[in-house]
């Protein structure tokens, strides 16, 4: 992926579209954790309809995502940053092998400010 860049992935379930999954490079300010990794892959994840929240379905995302990342591009790790108020993704995020390593205050796409919280996978890191 080129900077700038972005791929998007539908996801289906029992031939619905339920959501998508949107994958580029990470170029924000690295922290003293991230500083050490030169090839950083950011991917965010949305499932639109809550019928298919909290039954497991997150997290065969996130493991497919993690695997066709290391799998397909140049990557030294992968870097999430999900609202601190999203517990269940977090939760779902750390049973796949990320750590919190960070956290800031950011802004919503309105320009509210909130809490980020940075979390860190490294290959061979996830279930």
């Amino acid at each position: 992926l080129l900077e700038n860049q972005q791929h998007l992935f539908f996801i289906n379930f029992n031939e619905a579209k339920i959501g998508f999954v949107q994958i580029y490079k990470y170029d924000d300010k690295k922290n003293d954790i991230l500083i050490k990794y030169n090839n950083i892959f950011e991917y965010d994840i949305f499932i639109g309809d809550s019928e298919y929240l909290c039954r497991g379905i997150g997290t065969k995302i996130v493991n497919y995502v993690n695997n066709y990342i290391y799998d397909n591009y140049l990557c030294n790790c992968i870097v999430l940053r999900p609202f601190d108020r999203n517990k269940i993704a977090i939760n779902c995020y750390e049973k796949c092998g990320f750590e919190k390593v960070d956290e800031y205050i950011g802004t919503d796409t309105l320009g509210n400010k909130e809490k980020i919280v940075v979390l860190l996978n490294k290959p061979n890191k996830w279930i």
